[in-house]
């Protein structure tokens, strides 16, 4: 029963969490979704430049860190990730090859992801934008 007074207290855990969908899910099936608290995050073109997000893969055996950017969208609360670039591969424009056809290229540059909440995206210039982000 309410009460004049009576006080609600909402405790969210805000340590930041890799989220994976179900396996039937196709289109994000080997990928992590970044979330901390209720907020979902994304990781945006402008943050990582030299190739896009494309090639971009999260290393998810690194714990998440979280850092305030008070000069950032009039201040937001980031988590930052591990993860690579990957090389391109040297086979020519045909983007397919047989599975028998050796090893893939090697695991590429290490990058610093930063991700920004979902809610945010879209507010400083035009580029991509990938809130799943694949593991492998």
């Amino acid at each position: 029963m309410k009460a004049p007074g009576d006080r609600v207290v909402l405790d969210l855990g805000l340590e930041p969490r890799l989220t994976v969908a179900d396996p039937r899910v196709d289109s994000v099936r080997g990928c992590v979704a970044i979330e901390r608290g209720p907020l979902v995050y994304c990781l945006e073109g402008v943050d990582h430049p030299a190739g896009g997000l494309d090639d971009i893969v999260l290393d998810a055996t690194v714990p998440l860190g979280v850092k305030h950017r008070p000069d950032l969208l009039g201040g937001v609360t980031t988590v930052v990730a591990a993860g690579r670039r990957r090389a391109a591969a040297d086979r020519g424009w045909w983007p397919y090859t047989p599975a028998d056809a050796g090893p893939a290229p090697d695991d590429g540059e290490a990058v610093e992801l930063t991700a920004i909440p979902y809610y945010a995206w879209a507010n400083r210039e035009d580029g991509g934008m990938r809130v799943w982000l694949p593991t492998t």
